[in-house]
């Protein structure tokens, strides 16, 4: 992949996990502090985030949701700056048990709790799309024209 199209997928992965970050962090003010969801698409966002499968322990997911954005977002901006792709593999690491999180979470508010929260699949939606994106990037650079691709071989 060319040097900037892979800034441009650096650049979108970093807003992708802001929004995120924004996301889970809105969830876990709301948990404690009482107040209540703003909650447009669907009706039944409450339904999830007070399941008590919002919790583990006395700890909201949100708020290790809010810890793996943010911890998401300081390596890619690392990556960024430093083009460390050891940072890139880790990257792909956390995205990838997220995911599997995200799944399991999915299937919960669809097969146990019967309810879906608009902000709990946003989540779930910018988890697999940083996944996506740092299998993008992982990706071997292909070779011009007439050249070979010495990781390729």
């Amino acid at each position: 992949m060319q040097s900037s199209k892979k800034k441009v997928l650096i650049v979108l992965s970093l807003v992708l996990a802001f929004i995120g970050f924004l996301d889970a962090t809105y969830l876990t003010a709301v948990h404690y502090t009482g107040s209540n969801l703003v909650c447009y698409i669907s009706t039944d966002c409450d339904s999830v985030t007070t399941s008590k499968y919002a919790t583990i322990g006395f700890v909201p997911v949100s708020l290790i949701g809010s810890g793996y954005y943010l911890f998401a977002l300081v390596l890619l901006l690392i990556y960024l700056m430093e083009g460390f792709r050891k940072v890139l593999s880790w990257l792909q690491l956390l995205f990838a048990v997220a995911f599997l999180f995200s799944l399991y979470f999915v299937y919960l508010q669809l097969f146990v709790i019967h309810a879906l929260c608009f902000y709990c699949v946003t989540s779930a939606t910018v988890t697999t799309l940083l996944l996506i994106s740092s299998i993008i990037l992982k990706l071997p650079p292909k070779a011009g024209k007439g050249e070979k691709n010495d990781q390729l071989l």
